[in-house]
């Protein structure tokens, strides 16, 4: 049945990863200094979730952001995703960014083990490792050599998306808004690093509205929901959308062309998705 927390909790994270895998194309588009972007990005999430918890208390009366230190911990992991994969983006390629970060369900499925004992069935080992061979095949012959300081950061956004995935498992606060906090977080951060520069020095103001007061609210909203009806390491495999659409909005809007490698690569994805989310 759809109603099911199976098929809710799939469901909530495809429309989750499907959001987010805007967020390079909208960031690419913005073409602004990463630390400035980063700033107005955890704002304009900040302000959208304010929105949502001033509408929600006002026609309901109830309080969603009434958070434990576990979900403070969880929006501290998505503010710090947030400003590493924008520094990331705008300091590495395309290709390394999403292949590094394509490890998100390698780690939470670790962190599961580790920290909640939860068991790594062969199944999920077996679809992550499908999954990152798909990844091998998109930038076969484009990941660049060496480890910049873009690639560090695509790494820790990877370790801090799949913390927030295993606190998120645990947390029995309402997190839809956790993203949110976290950008407001975020954006305390950087503050003293931006304030001494043009601050307002945003390059597509359109564009920097549309990825931080819709996009990431949206998406991150959904992913950070989702592992309170599915395990953390099945919600962070969605994040894999991202890589693999990624590159066919860049060509729909940037006229980027798409490998017959993204293709293929594309192929093993969706089938390691799709073998992940079966029942049998």
């Amino acid at each position: 049945m759809f109603n099911s927390n199976f098929s809710k909790g799939h469901a909530i994270a495809l429309i989750g990863a499907f959001v987010l895998s805007m967020d390079t194309l909208f960031l690419r588009l913005i073409d602004s200094d990463p630390a400035v972007v980063a700033f107005w990005r955890g704002v304009l999430m900040f302000v959208a979730g304010g929105g949502v918890f001033l509408a929600i208390h006002r026609f309901s009366g109830h309080s969603i952001v009434k958070y434990s230190l576990k979900g403070y911990a969880v929006a501290l992991f998505y503010g710090a995703a947030s400003i590493f994969f924008t520094f990331s983006a705008m300091s590495t390629g395309v290709a390394n960014l999403l292949i590094i970060l394509s490890t998100t369900p390698l780690w939470a499925a670790i962190g599961s083990y580790l920290f909640l004992k939860e068991g790594i069935s062969a199944k999920t080992i077996t679809s992550c490792l499908l999954a990152f061979l798909g990844m091998l095949v998109i930038f076969t012959g484009k990941i660049g050599t060496g480890l910049n300081s873009g690639d560090f950061f695509a790494l820790m956004a990877a370790f801090c998306m799949a913390g927030a995935f295993i606190l998120s498992r645990v947390c029995k606060d309402n997190l839809l808004l956790a993203p949110c906090l976290g950008g407001g977080m975020s954006a305390v951060f950087l503050l003293p690093f931006v304030i001494s520069d043009d601050i307002f020095a945003i390059n597509n103001p359109l564009f920097m509205l549309i990825e931080g007061g819709v996009i990431m609210p949206v998406a991150l909203g959904c992913l950070a929901v989702a592992p309170r009806f599915i395990r953390a390491d099945k919600v962070s495999l969605f994040l894999l959308l991202e890589t693999i659409l990624g590159p066919f909005w860049a060509y729909i809007f940037l006229n980027e062309p798409v490998s017959t490698y993204t293709f293929l690569g594309g192929f093993i994805v969706i089938s390691a998705l799709l073998f992940n989310v079966s029942r049998a």
